[in-house]
């Protein structure tokens, strides 16, 4: 497991910790301290490798970096050039990390997908993506086989397949006329969680057809920031919001199994 957060000062710190078979965290394995805020952390399987996402609290392009984890003393490997990034995950089966970033062509807002070995070395030149909207998304997220879901400005969500320029997928209609704060797909791809304040949809994605919208019941929560669906079956949706709270939902009848801030289960 990989946590990220800040300590002393202006310094975070990038964690790897064990986890026992009982599923809880023993003792703290390797440990990364880093100078800018760490906004996304992606390890490498089976952990020789990790990435991490540095943007600057202002928004500014931060910088993507390269660990080597397999000494005891973590070694910087490699550092990619400044660049907005939206998403980072690894690819288990392809061995690689994906970024969803955003940089300036010509003077215009452009998305793209770049593919990186665990060592920072590129693999070809960055995608770019047809997302229909010259602003920056409002929330991206990478599928474990390098699907994309990327939020536009009132513009609802586009699905990229792996390889793909273009989109497969679009619904101006998610959380219409709200802003996209947060996506999650689920393992087969059947499903889109989309939140935004103080609620969260669940889509379809081959039907195009909403199946519900969620609610926190009475507690305020603030905008969502991430989502996650269960692995496999998709069956139930973790939600954070701005303040760190934590909500699961069932989403096949919409209720709710944990509440914000109630971890018991």
């Amino acid at each position: 497991m990989v946590t990220a957060a800040k300590e002393e000062g202006d310094t975070w710190k990038v964690k790897l910790w064990r986890i026992g078979d009982d599923g809880e965290a023993k003792d703290n394995h390797q440990t990364i301290s880093v100078g800018e805020p760490v906004k996304l952390v992606a390890i490498g399987k089976p952990g020789v490798a990790i990435a991490s996402a540095k943007n600057p609290a202002s928004g500014k392009s931060g910088t993507l970096s390269f660990w080597d984890m397999t000494s005891e003393k973590p070694k910087l490997a490699k550092t990619g050039g400044p660049r907005l990034i939206h998403a980072l995950s690894y690819n288990d089966q392809a061995k690689h990390f994906v970024t969803v970033s955003i940089i300036k062509d010509e003077g215009k807002l452009v998305t793209t997908r770049e593919l990186w070995e665990p060592n920072g070395e590129a693999k070809g030149d960055p995608m770019k993506l047809e997302v229909g909207a010259d602003t920056a998304p409002t929330a991206a997220v990478i599928a474990r086989d390098d699907t994309l879901a990327i939020a536009r400005p009132q513009a609802g969500v586009a699905i990229f397949a792996p390889g793909e320029s273009k989109p497969k997928f679009e619904n101006k209609q998610v959380l219409e006329s709200k802003t996209i704060s947060a996506l999650a797909l689920s393992d087969n791809k059947t499903l889109l969680a989309a939140g935004g304040y103080e609620e969260v949809e669940i889509w379809n994605i081959s039907e195009n057809r909403l199946l519900r919208t969620l609610r926190p019941g009475n507690a305020a929560v603030l905008d969502f920031r991430t989502l996650n669906f269960s692995h496999d079956d998709g069956r139930l949706l973790a939600a954070a919001d701005t303040q760190g709270r934590i909500i699961v939902w069932n989403t096949q009848d919409g209720s709710i199994v944990n509440p914000p801030g109630d971890t018991s289960n």
